[in-house]
């Protein structure tokens, strides 16, 4: 669903990009991590392309130590750890990651001074936060502290926040209860 409204699986493509990754693995993932990058090899082994198409040949990324490796002549995926170095994983293995959005912001603030009545989710669902059952903000919010802030983000208490859709953060994304922790 993610990708219906312009998210890609993030790649290290260019310095800025390796350091928002950088960033947001040092505080949203475990230091050992090492998220998806969107890098594989699926199609033509060997031939490492990121989802946009670009050649890992292209990249002047460093390896991690002893990498690539290849392990069982299975690993077709590409890896970043939180010091910005490349491996080669087994595309199977369940690993963390980061989507990339651009362009968006319009798309999720269609009433964005209507608090009560934020479509946030509606890009999944078509409903407000409050037909969701969960429209508890933190004390004091939604403020709009500086003018700008129209999109929704939540505290690790649970509770709400506004903030500005330009920045970059963490979001949540459904999974099936049975699936791995990776995070």
């Amino acid at each position: 669903m993610i990708f219906k409204i312009g998210a890609k699986l993030a790649s290290p493509l260019n310095d800025k990009m390796v350091t928002e990754m950088k960033i947001i693995m040092q505080k949203f993932f475990n230091p050992d991590s090492e998220i998806f990058t969107g890098f594989h090899a699926t199609f033509s082994r060997g031939n490492f392309y990121s989802t946009e198409g670009v050649p890992l040949s292209g990249l002047s990324l460093p390896w991690a130590e002893k990498e690539p490796d290849n392990v069982g002549n299975n690993e077709n995926c590409i890896t970043l750890n939180v010091d910005g170095e490349m491996a080669d994983r087994s595309c199977d293995e369940p690993r963390p990651y980061i989507y990339s959005l651009r362009h968006i912001i319009s798309l999720l603030n269609l009433k964005v001074k209507q608090y009560d009545d934020c479509t946030i989710l509606s890009l999944f669902s078509g409903l407000t936060l409050t037909e969701t059952g969960y429209n508890k903000f933190s004390p004091g919010e939604p403020s709009n502290s500086t003018p700008g802030e129209f999109c929704g983000s939540i505290y690790r208490s649970a509770l709400l926040n506004d903030l500005w859709c330009e920045r970059p953060a963490a979001f949540i994304c459904e999974k099936k209860r049975d699936f791995p922790p990776v995070c």
